[in-house]
């Protein structure tokens, strides 16, 4: 099991992943990693990860919880998860890399641009739980014009949202 689900090619959107166990038993904390992502997103626009009441637990993976590269990924929404950690956001379900990754590499290294206009998180119904990932919470070595609201974002090892490698930095203004 390289990755949990994959959604691949421009042809492929559309889809809902609603109310998985993704990377975990059916208890929601027997670790079923998978080798990669839980989620992988390549070059796939307009899919639905996860809605209000209707969110996947995803944890235990070796790289990402999710990962989403490629020009062709804009519009995919990611909302609701529990990331990492459970609903109760005790349990340590941590993700061998980031929670959630943008990056312009397919699992070849093979550059196949940014992804952009997409949205992970929204108001207070719609944020994502993001914890205990080995890297950064949310990491973004690519892309342009996501947004990233009303997420809770804590106990990554790494900073909550990264962009780029370039550390810490302060708040963009406004």
């Amino acid at each position: 099991r390289d990755d949990g689900i994959e959604i691949l090619g421009d042809q492929t959107l559309g889809n809902q992943i609603l109310n998985n166990l993704i990377g975990v038993g059916i208890d929601g904390v027997t670790d079923l990693g998978n080798e990669r992502n839980g989620i992988f997103i390549e070059d796939a626009p307009g899919n639905i990860i996860g809605a209000p009441n209707q969110g996947n637990l995803i944890g235990h993976n070796r790289s990402h919880g999710i990962g989403i590269a490629g020009a062709s990924s804009v519009g995919n929404t990611v909302q609701a998860n529990w990331i990492g950690t459970d609903s109760s956001r005790t349990r340590d379900l941590g993700n061998g890399s980031s929670g959630i990754r943008f990056n312009d590499r397919n699992e070849a290294s093979t550059n196949i641009g940014d992804p952009s206009g997409n949205l992970v998180g929204g108001d207070a119904s719609q944020g994502n739980v993001i914890a205990n990932s080995d890297r950064a919470g949310i990491r973004i070595t690519d892309g342009f014009n996501n947004a990233f609201r009303g997420n809770e974002i804590f106990d990554n090892t790494e900073m909550a949202i990264e962009i780029g490698d370039l550390g810490t930095l302060t708040n963009d203004p406004g």
